[in-house]
């Protein structure tokens, strides 16, 4: 089981009136992308998720999508050991 993953960044917002949380998601080259879980908008400049328990090590790109839609890339923003 992975544990739970600090993202740093700038302007992570949640929706507090509709419930929405920012979404993130993983992916590497030749794989399907997979949610991270619990994201959790900290402040502004960080948010908390989880990966999922199978998710294999290596290293995966990073998209953080804002419940508006805006979205941001990390190449290789993520390592699972």
């Amino acid at each position: 089981m992975h544990g739970e993953v600090e993202i740093h960044g700038a302007g992570f917002r949640a929706d507090v009136a509709g419930g929405w949380q920012p979404s993130a998601l993983i992916s590497r080259a030749g794989g399907a992308a997979r949610p991270l879980y619990f994201v959790t908008v900290v402040s502004p400049t960080l948010i908390t998720a989880q990966p999922q328990a199978e998710t294999p090590p290596g290293t995966y790109d990073l998209t953080v999508t804002n419940p508006e839609g805006c979205a941001a890339i990390l190449p290789a923003g993520l390592v699972v050991r």
